[in-house]
C-alpha cells in the first residue's frame, strides 16, 4: 500500500470519528442536562452522609467491645464492659433514629417541585 493511499484512509477514518463523536455531542446538548441539587439538598446529603459514617463507625465499636468482652476473666471488667455496651447500644439506636429523620429531610429538601 502506497503512502499516498495510507494517508488518504488515514483522514476518512480520522474525518469519520470526528463525525461520530460531533454527532453524539449534538445529541447530548439536545437531552436537557439534569439541573445540579440546590444547596439545601447538597447540605441535607451531606448530614446524612455525615450520620451514616458515624452509625457505621459505631457499630464498629460495637463489635469490637462484644468481642473484648467474651474474654473478660474478673466479675468488675465484665460489669465494665457490660455498661459499655448498653451504654452503646442506647446511643446508637437515638443516632438510628437521627439518620432516619434526616433521610426524610433529605428527600424532601431533594424533591423536585
Amino acid at each position: 500500500m502506497s503512502t499516498c493511499v495510507r494517508r488518504a484512509v488515514h483522514r476518512t477514518v480520522i474525518s469519520i470519528i470526528a463525525l461520530a463523536a460531533f454527532t453524539g455531542v449534538s445529541v447530548a446538548a439536545a437531552q436537557a442536562p439534569a439541573p445540579p441539587p440546590s444547596a439545601k439538598c447538597a447540605k441535607a446529603n451531606k448530614r446524612v452522609a455525615s450520620q451514616e459514617k458515624w452509625v457505621a463507625s459505631a457499630k464498629a465499636a460495637l463489635e469490637r467491645t462484644e468481642k473484648a468482652s467474651t474474654t473478660c476473666t474478673t466479675k468488675p471488667v465484665c460489669d465494665r464492659f457490660a455498661i459499655k455496651i448498653r451504654e452503646s447500644q442506647e446511643r446508637q439506636t437515638k443516632r438510628e433514629a437521627r439518620l432516619a429523620t434526616l433521610k426524610a429531610a433529605a428527600a424532601k429538601a431533594c424533591a423536585t417541585p
